[in-house]
């Protein structure tokens, strides 16, 4: 995804029925309860703990906002009693999917390859690296629904007072005169 593309996604998702379907969709996946079975079918408590970790929501939620904005970037930090002290989305605009790398600036050609050591054992890639999201699909019908708001917005400023009519006594001198 392109920077501009980005930047719609940005706009596009203050639209209210939008956002509000995109965090109706996300909160019922999140909001779901993760266990791990071994091969008798219980639940075994210790890697279930894991799962239900802020680390592992925190991945949850980005791995499934990928859906809607396109591949994604995922860095983890350093893993301490076996958690992860961090997840952190790596910014779209400064990742290359296609040629797997992370670049400084929105210009750069060239960057860090993040399937190379040592960062390839920290980044996770959610998604095809041509995927552009659902947000692309979604675009142009909230642009079109963004114009058309405002367009009714100015024709009901222009003609949506009321039409008053005064009649006045024209054959009365007192009356015209005052």
């Amino acid at each position: 995804v392109c920077s501009s593309d980005l930047q719609t996604y940005k706009d596009i998702v203050l639209d209210a029925h939008l956002s509000g379907a995109i965090q109706q969709r996300t909160l019922n996946v999140l909001g779901q309860k993760y266990a791990v079975y071994d091969s008798n079918g219980d639940v075994n408590e210790e890697k279930t703990k894991l799962l239900n970790a802020q680390w592992f929501k925190k991945f949850l939620q980005y791995a499934y906002e990928s859906k809607f904005y396109g591949y994604s970037l995922i860095q983890f930090g350093d893993l301490v009693d076996d958690k992860f002290t961090s997840v952190d989305l790596i910014p779209r605009q400064y990742v290359r999917p296609e040629f797997h790398i992370v670049i400084q600036t929105q210009a750069s050609y060239t960057g860090v390859d993040y399937k190379d050591e040592p960062y390839s054992d920290w980044c996770i890639g959610v998604g095809d690296p041509r995927d552009l999201g659902l947000l692309m699909k979604a675009a142009p019908y909230v642009i079109w629904k963004k114009n058309t708001v405002g367009s009714w917005a100015e024709h009901a400023e222009i003609f949506g007072s009321p039409i008053r009519i005064g009649k006045t006594n024209v054959r009365d001198e007192a009356t015209r005169k005052n």
